[in-house]
Formats: C-alpha cells, sequence, structure tokens
C-alpha cells in the first residue's frame, strides 16, 4: 500500500499535498433550501435501542418530499418565512416566503419515526406488553398466538366486546 503522499510524489505533486479522496466517497452537503416546514418545540426520539433523548427548544425541518432535513436543540431565536436558520452542527437554512413554522404547545411534543398508533384485536389482551422485543420475536410470542385463540368465535365475542 501506498501513502496519499508516496502516491502524490509519483504523480508529480510536492510532498505533502493531499490526495483527494475518490469522488463516490465524498458526501455531497446536505441541500436545505427546500424546507417547507419549521416545527419548534419539544422533540423526543431514540436514537438507540437503550437511548430515549429530549430535545427541548428543538427545531426540526421537513423537506417538501417529506423527510426530516435537521433536527436541533437550544434554538430559541425568532424565526418567521423568509428568515435564517444557523445550524450549529453547520449550514443556514433560508426559509422560503412559503415555509410554514408551527409552535408546539408548551406541553406538546413531537415523537418522530416509526410509532405503533393501531391494534388488532387478537392484541387488546396484551396491549403494552413486550414492547422491549424485537417486531418477529413479539408477534412470536405474544400476537401469533393470541390470533390462534381467535378460531373460537365465543373466545373472540368475549375479547371483542371488552376491548
Amino acid at each position: 500500500r501506498m501513502s496519499s503522499c508516496e502516491r502524490g510524489r509519483r504523480e508529480g505533486r510536492p510532498a505533502g499535498d493531499r490526495v483527494p479522496p475518490p469522488r463516490h466517497l465524498i458526501m455531497p452537503k446536505r441541500p436545505l433550501d427546500d424546507v417547507v416546514l419549521v416545527i419548534r418545540g419539544t422533540v423526543i426520539d431514540s436514537p438507540e435501542l437503550t437511548t430515549l433523548r429530549v430535545r427541548t427548544h428543538a427545531v426540526l425541518g421537513v423537506r417538501a418530499i417529506g423527510t426530516v432535513a435537521f433536527c436541533e436543540e437550544g434554538h430559541t431565536e425568532p424565526l418567521s418565512p423568509g428568515s435564517s436558520l444557523v445550524l450549529r452542527e453547520g449550514g443556514e437554512v433560508v426559509l422560503s416566503r412559503g415555509c410554514v413554522i408551527r409552535d408546539l404547545p408548551a406541553r406538546g411534543f413531537l415523537c418522530p419515526g416509526l410509532v405503533d398508533t393501531h391494534t388488532h384485536a387478537p392484541q387488546f389482551s396484551f396491549t403494552g406488553i413486550g414492547y422491549d422485543l424485537q417486531l418477529l420475536d413479539w408477534l412470536n410470542k405474544y400476537t401469533f398466538p393470541s390470533e390462534a385463540k381467535f378460531k373460537d368465535s365465543a373466545f373472540a365475542a368475549r375479547v371483542c366486546r371488552n376491548a
């Protein structure tokens, strides 16, 4: 293996000149000019299975295609369509005149991500149980056995009546 300095000398560049990484390894800067919605308030997320993060005074920017452009805490500066937002992680967002800014209520919060907000009748009897499991483990341990009991229509009627 040849060091970047050795490659540089071999290619006629002075020693110490850095060889730029191959183009396919260069990450483009995120475009921030297509933010159509900024939500301000408390954002709660879970970047890892065992971590719960609460970001106060957060700003969360959403692109026109629906993806999150940025999320940072500690922003108390005034914002309005047409103003700029300087991000601590780098970059400045110039909010378009059509950008919508939503302030969450004082006790409100946003929890982005895949959040299970529905249930099926076979899951009524164990609602809130087993959420520490991975999905397939949870299905095998709780949902599929419960679904099998629904072959008995009297059982199904009793569960659905009590739901």
